[in-house]
């Protein structure tokens, strides 16, 4: 079993009784986003945490995109597809216009990468937002 918080609480108000242990099949008021979780810690089976974020300016952007280190896709059900090829898996993924997942070795280290993430893709918009250029 995997350990997951649920949709719709506010992440700095989580207490230990609000995460829930969700095996392939789901769990009960689990995340709706549970599929891509499991995805991404079969994927990765080493990883200690797997954190989803709606990051504004980086969503927003597609922040990272040309790096290759985040794995895109147009989908949730796309991006778990991708995953299941080791070959294109990432740590870092993004679903245009929804948002990102991170797995990492624990939860603070995949808070610690989504906030980078979104930290430099404001300032590229704010740069942006100074200099006339379109991103």
């Amino acid at each position: 079993a995997w350990l997951v918080t649920p949709t719709g609480k506010i992440k700095p108000l989580l207490t230990d009784r609000d995460v829930l242990a969700v095996g392939p099949e789901g769990g009960p008021t689990v995340t709706e986003d549970w599929p891509l979780h499991i995805a991404l810690y079969r994927a990765f089976p080493e990883a200690g945490a797997v954190l989803h974020g709606h990051l504004p300016h980086a969503t927003a952007t597609l922040d990272g995109m040309a790096d290759g280190s985040v794995l895109w896709a147009d989908s949730t059900a796309d991006l778990i597809a991708l995953l299941a090829d080791r070959e294109s898996a990432r740590m870092i993924c993004a679903v245009r216009g929804h948002g990102f997942w991170r797995a990492a070795d624990s939860i603070l280290d995949a808070l610690a990468d989504l906030d980078m993430i979104e930290a430099r893709a404001r300032a590229r918009w704010i740069e942006a937002a100074f200099s006339g250029t379109r991103l």
